[in-house]
């Protein structure tokens, strides 16, 4: 097969038929091993890779046909951009959407890419969907609670239950002589609403120095430019849809303000958080784009929703984002959840004037015509 970009959920589903199990597939050094194990599980039978783009960028792209290719394996690119903001990146947007403190790109980036896996292996008889889910990653308790509903898919997850170093993974690709090069010391996940850096050196608390290659899509404070910029930003019923006065779908919305909030150093978030099985890590988040969304997204809700609506949004808020980061995306709660918040988010349209400058956003000036500020003094309030 092919390398190619399917651009229908029927093309993917025609083309996993005859495949005996389908492996996600980044071409990172946790998928290629979960590749060349999943191989040997179904002893012999046909592996098919499946990458799906999220705006997982171009070298992300290149590296997973490059590793398809040396390791031999059937390999299928799934477009799925605008179906990644357009679903689950605008309930992110609509719930103010983040996980202790850091925007949920990766864990809503897994939970399409299992989805679609799931979806398009239904009824084709017994499958093994296989992951290269570690031992942290919340990934094992989706496929725990959703495949309990899909009783002819098996979940194949080698690494899960394995304590292993980078190094010691690099090594079990060298015992099935896959050529590897220079270990990086960090692993990377990219997706249009954020990219996130993990590595044993950013876990240490004396971390004076960053390495440069941490850090692709923001600038550095002291390297942000000097002179400030001013955009127009237009929301309707809680969704960006203009830049500028520019009409665009969300996925160019993203890509404009990921361009525009680089250069102002917006967007880089070195944060802690509290993993799905106990653990501590520190990461590296970058999102300006998703910085500029939530944070006007935010100011507007503040000036449309009452005190009751602003206090019961803010605990549904920080559930929403609890339930996705531990892969509850198909709990019935998170649709309950969505539906209680959807008038409110009616409220949320309209234009801000937003000046960036060296990391900051600051609101200038806008119109949103059910702001509830007052318009007129009101004699003996102040």
């Amino acid at each position: 097969m092919s390398t190619s970009a399917s651009q229908t959920f029927t093309n993917l589903s025609e083309k996993i038929a005859g495949y005996d199990a389908v492996c996600l597939f980044s071409g990172g050094t946790d998928s290629t091993v979960t590749a060349m194990k999943t191989k040997e599980r179904v002893n012999g039978g046909k592996v098919l890779l499946l990458t799906l783009d999220t705006g997982i960028g171009e070298e992300e792209i290149k590296k997973s046909v490059e590793r398809a290719k040396l390791i031999g394996f059937d390999h299928l690119m799934y477009d799925g951009i605008d179906e990644f903001c357009d679903v689950y990146i605008a309930s992110a947007i609509q719930m103010n959407a983040d996980y202790q403190g850091f925007p949920l790109g990766t864990p809503l980036a897994r939970a399409m890419a299992f989805d679609i896996a799931i979806r398009a292996l239904k009824g084709e008889g017994d499958k093994l969907l296989s992951l290269g889910s570690t031992r942290c990653q919340n990934t094992r308790l989706r496929a725990i609670r959703v495949l309990n509903h899909v009783p002819n898919i098996k979940v194949y997850a080698p690494l899960a239950d394995q304590v292993l170093s980078r190094g010691e993974k690099v090594e079990l690709l060298k015992d099935y002589d896959f050529p590897v090069g220079i270990a990086d010391n960090f692993s990377t996940d990219e997706n249009l609403w954020s990219r996130c850096t993990e590595s044993h050196e950013i876990n240490k608390i004396n971390l004076t120095e960053m390495d440069p290659r941490w850090f692709q899509l923001t600038v550095d404070l002291h390297d942000a430019v000097d002179t400030p910029e001013i955009i127009e930003l237009t929301f309707q019923d809680g969704l960006p849809v203009a830049v500028n006065g520019e009409p665009m779908k969300l996925s160019d919305v993203i890509r404009r303000l990921n361009d525009i909030g680089r250069v102002h150093a917006l967007g880089r978030i070195i944060n802690v958080e509290d993993t799905a099985f106990g653990d501590k890590i520190r990461s590296i988040y970058e999102a300006p784009g998703a910085e500029i969304i939530l944070k006007t997204h935010a100011f507007i809700e503040s000036i449309v929703m009452n005190k009751y609506e602003r206090d019961r949004k803010a605990i549904l808020d920080k559930r929403w984002g609890e339930m996705m980061y531990h892969g509850d995306w198909n709990s019935p709660e998170r649709l309950q959840i969505e539906s209680e918040v959807m008038p409110w988010q009616m409220k949320v349209t309209g234009t801000l004037k937003v000046e960036l400058y060296k990391g900051n956003i600051r609101i200038l000036d806008g119109h949103v015509p059910d702001s509830l500020l007052l318009k007129k003094e009101v004699g003996g309030l102040y």
